[in-house]
Parts: structure tokens; sequence; C-alpha cells
């Protein structure tokens, strides 16, 4: 995928962590906002987890759709490192889907 978008990745001392892709140039925005226009649900249901399309603040031609997760206090940090990772697996594998057939 040669797409003008790139993964972040963030965890916070508060138990949780969110993956997403985001871009400011017109063919990386674009593709954003038709897969949360049209895939949103389909993809929270996949990532097990909420996913939101967010506009940036300060650079308004900035757009995000981001997966956020949560951890238990019970799970191992071996745990939250699997899920996370698990979650990035799936969330790339259907975007490259999407990409593919759009």
């Amino acid at each position: 995928m040669n797409i003008p978008w790139k993964f972040v990745f963030v965890y916070k001392k508060d138990r949780t962590a969110s993956v997403f892709i985001e871009s400011y140039k017109k063919e990386g925005t674009d593709l954003i906002r038709s897969i949360a226009s049209n895939h949103l649900e389909e993809l929270r249901v996949l990532l097990g987890c909420e996913v939101e399309l967010i506009r940036g603040s300060r650079n308004t031609d900035l757009y995000k759709l981001v997966a956020k997760l949560n951890f238990f206090e019970h799970q191992s940090f071996d745990e939250c490192v699997s899920q996370y990772t698990n979650t990035f697996v799936k969330y790339q594998q259907f975007l490259k889907a999407k990409v593919r057939h759009s």
C-alpha cells in the first residue's frame, strides 16, 4: 500500500492505548473518510473496541481513524502487548483489503 497515511501507536499510563492511521494529504484523508463512512461499524466489531474518525483541531486538513483500547487491571503487560499487537494486525489487514477493493 503506497498511501499517504501513517500508523501511529500510543500507550498511556491510565492503561489505555490507541492505534490509528492519519493523513493530511487529500488522497489519504479521502480514503480515511471513506472507510469511516462505509465501514466504521464493521471495523469496530472486528477490532472489538471503539473506533472514531477525528479531524485535527490545529490542522483541519488532518484526519485520524482511531481505534481505542482499554486494558484491565488483571491483565499482565504481556497480555496487553499481545492485545495491542493483534489489534494492529487486524486493523492493517482490514485496511489493506478495503483499499484493494476501492
